[in-house]
């Protein structure tokens, strides 16, 4: 006969799911109402979360404001850049396109007096011709080079001579002035070229150059020229 005790078997009810609702509910309060412990001490500090967060938009906005107005500054200044160096540019080849043709109309005018001295004119056929007129700048302030060259229309052995008056005209201290040098006398064969010293006053400003030619042949008409006052044309 066997006289031990039989365990005893302890059967517990599972909790009812109302039951585990109910506990999760209040565990989900206590976590909000902590949450709003917490941010009731954070406002009473002087912290507000939302208006924080109205500000870091608030701020967000004007930032991105700012870096696109300045993105717009610099392609404001990229743009006027770009048309300073265009400008500057046409500029330069204006002012270069000017003096080209300045320095042909002066090759041009000097070619057209030469060949027109080729023409008789009335019977009276000149002994000399001009062929070229050049200014050259001096290394002293007011002082230039005149350059002139003659040449013989007609090659013949027998020599030619004369003299060459020069004048320039201008403006002293805003009149009308002339300058004139010395005749220089002249006596070649076949081509001469002559180099005058011409020393303006400092306040003279040169206008035009004119060039006459006084052949002692009689019966020969002075050959006059006059050009622009063009230093160092060629």
């Amino acid at each position: 006969m066997n006289t031990g005790k039989s365990p005893k078997l302890i059967v517990r009810a599972a909790m009812p799911s109302r039951q585990r609702l109910l506990w999760i509910g209040l565990v989900g309060a206590g976590l909000v109402g902590a949450y709003g412990i917490f941010e009731y001490g954070r406002s009473r500090g002087g912290h507000d979360s939302w208006i924080a967060a109205g500000d870091r938009r608030e701020l967000n906005e004007k930032l991105a404001q700012l870096e696109l107005e300045n993105r717009k500054l610099r392609e404001q200044v990229a743009t006027v850049d770009t048309e300073r160096v265009s400008l500057s540019r046409e500029r330069a080849e204006v002012a270069r396109t000017i003096g080209d043709l300045q320095a042909q109309v002066s090759r041009g005018a000097q070619q057209l007096a030469f060949y027109k001295g080729l023409v008789t004119q009335g019977g009276n056929t000149e002994d000399v011709k001009i062929q070229r007129i050049r200014v050259e700048s001096g290394t002293i302030s007011g002082h230039f080079r005149l350059k002139i060259g003659l040449v013989r229309p007609v090659q013949t052995e027998n020599l030619v001579q004369g003299v060459v008056r020069v004048q320039v005209d201008g403006l002293l201290k805003g009149q009308a002035s002339r300058y004139q040098p010395k005749d220089q006398a002249y006596s070649f064969r076949y081509v001469e070229n002559l180099d005058t010293e011409l020393i303006l006053p400092v306040d003279f400003r040169p206008e035009r150059v004119t060039v006459e030619i006084r052949s002692a042949k009689k019966g020969i008409d002075p050959l006059v020229q006059t050009q622009v006052w063009d230093v160092d044309a060629t």
